[in-house]
């Protein structure tokens, strides 16, 4: 491939790149990304304008191009005759290919948007005897100027300014060597989801698209991560990744068997300090009145554990008492449960968004995925 056609592949990739950020929020939702579970390849196709080429008059017009002067500002140049709007077209369309892009691509590109660090290899990623990991100190030689820029633009658009700016501490990414992924660290999360009756498809996808993409970013920052699906009604019990993610929804809401059972299978199996420990709970936060009190109980039990609780209410508020999630939100103490909600395929990024800042920002010696 020669410099001109490797220019002109890597400008396609780039926009290619500008389109899915663009959809990115939308490509959340895919029902052909998320269905099945988070392991499958599935991939969606994206319309993306061909490189730019100089190209022949198709109808060999003397002086194309060329103009008379004298224009008026605001003049409409080429428009449709009258009598001419509901013809078929004679002039050829622009070049538009169909890219097929897979869950990889959107999950590298959504972890950038994130701001999370770059998967863990599944070998030894080394240079010159090192293991190089992301940091956000390091020496001026570490500085890593791509994801410096990148960071500092999001963080900008995040406030409303223009960018480029002046660079601040926040933005400054550097690789630095390291030891590489720890052994001996591991995480494990326990997804908890109502599949209650009222839990309808539109909640239920909601929640599973969440699910994916949950457990995919996490599952890239650990060498060892375990996951636990525990799907509840009134009772509650553990099941399978692949009936999880397959579920329907029947019977009535006891969202306090769910966490009763989470709270049993953290001190059985995952003693605190050797895991990094995460309960995500979805529900539509229809549960029964009589089991709140419980409920913020065993979430206050989980807290006090040192696991990272995550709720979020799926769907329209449609009921005349408050909500589990209206309750959660006033359980005291640092850190308190993450809440959020998720009414609309729109809500996934920046639910995606408020989940993984925390996660970030766990203190030391919490529960965390990264430094």
């Amino acid at each position: 491939m020669g410099p001109a056609a490797e220019a002109a592949r890597r400008l396609f990739r780039k926009r290619l790149r500008n389109s899915l950020r663009e959809r990115l929020p939308e490509l959340l939702a895919e029902e052909r990304l998320v269905a099945g579970r988070p392991g499958s390849g599935a991939g969606v196709a994206l319309p993306v304008l061909a490189c730019p080429g100089l190209v022949h008059d198709p109808y060999r017009s003397p002086r194309v191009g060329q103009g008379e002067g004298g224009t008026v500002r605001g003049r409409v140049l080429g428009a449709v005759a009258a009598g001419m709007e509901d013809r078929p077209g004679t002039l050829p369309g622009e070049e538009v290919y169909e890219e097929v892009v897979g869950v990889e691509d959107i999950s590298n590109l959504l972890r950038e948007e994130l701001l999370l660090p770059p998967p863990l290899p599944k070998g030894p990623e080394t240079a010159a005897g090192w293991t190089w990991e992301l940091a956000l100190t390091g020496t001026k030689g570490g500085l890593d100027r791509r994801r410096t820029l990148a960071a500092h633009c999001r963080r900008r658009a995040r406030l409303g300014l223009v960018f480029p700016g002046p660079l601040e501490r926040p933005d400054l990414r550097f690789r630095r060597p390291g030891e590489g992924p720890d052994p001996d660290r591991a995480g494990v999360v326990l997804a908890l989801l109502d599949c209650s009756g009222s839990m309808g498809w539109p909640a239920r996808h909601l929640a599973r698209s969440f699910f994916f993409w949950t457990l995919r970013l996490l599952r890239s920052a650990y060498a060892r991560l375990e996951t636990v699906f525990i799907v509840h009604h009134t009772e509650a019990r553990e099941a399978a990744e692949e009936e999880f993610f397959a579920r329907a929804g029947s019977g009535g809401t006891r969202c306090s068997s769910a966490y009763r059972l989470a709270l049993e299978l953290l001190d059985r199996r995952y003693s605190r300090g050797e895991w990094d420990r995460y309960v995500v709970h979805l529900s539509d936060g229809d549960n029964l009145p009589s089991d709140n009190r419980e409920c913020l109980a065993l979430a206050r039990a989980l807290l006090a554990r040192g696991a990272l609780v995550a709720y979020g209410e799926v769907g329209e508020t449609r009921f005349g008492r408050p909500t589990l999630g209206q309750l959660l939100q006033k359980v005291t103490g640092e850190p308190g449960p993450v809440t959020f909600r998720l009414v609309r395929p729109a809500d996934l990024y920046p639910a995606l968004q408020f989940l993984f800042a925390r996660v970030a920002s766990a203190p030391e010696g919490g529960d965390r995925a990264w430094t």
